[in-house]
């Protein structure tokens, strides 16, 4: 029987529970993995009874988005707007993983939400711009209960905004959380 925890964070792509609980508390996390520790799932609890399947690595495993596990994905844009550009994007065997829909505000991407193509969300990316006001140049992507997965801090164009230079990538968002 998987554990019960009162919180978890993201290690290199998988969800670590936090904080060994019973599953009466209110709200509650399993962490479920196969075997072999390839599949892993994220279940929500409050009081005991599932609620929801925060994350399943069967469906869309955030390991991938590493740039190694990338090399051969394609973007194919399938609508645009002023402010709004929506993409699917198909991996190496041209199958389609995901849908993602940006947002844009001058010129500067602020959002993107990444949907599994039949329409539920799998996370978000929030990205701050200097340029905009911010401390730092970020992208943060964010699970569907807005958990920080990754983050990633980059120098940017002084005229554009736009990133150039990957500063620092963080995939154990233990303290971050």
């Amino acid at each position: 029987m998987n554990k019960t925890f009162k919180s978890y964070y993201w290690d290199n792509g998988r969800p670590r529970g936090s904080g060994v609980t019973e599953a009466s508390e209110s709200v509650t996390y399993k962490v479920v993995v196969d075997p072999y520790y390839k599949r892993y799932s994220l279940e929500k609890y409050e009081k005991g009874q599932f609620v929801d399947i925060i994350y399943d690595s069967a469906l869309y495993d955030f390991r991938w988005l590493k740039p190694q596990e990338q090399a051969a994905w394609h973007k194919e844009t399938i609508k645009e707007t002023e402010n709004q550009l929506t993409c699917l994007i198909r991996n190496q065997d041209d199958r389609v993983i995901a849908m993602e829909k940006y947002t844009f505000e001058k010129g500067l991407c602020l959002s993107c939400e990444i949907c599994y193509p039949h329409g539920p969300l799998i996370a978000k990316q929030h990205i701050t711009y200097q340029k905009l006001g911010a401390e730092e140049n970020t992208v943060t992507l964010l699970d569907r209960l807005d958990n920080p997965v990754v983050i990633k801090k980059y120098e940017a164009d002084e005229v554009t905004g736009e990133f150039t230079t990957l500063i620092s990538e963080v995939w154990n968002t233990k303290d971050t959380s």
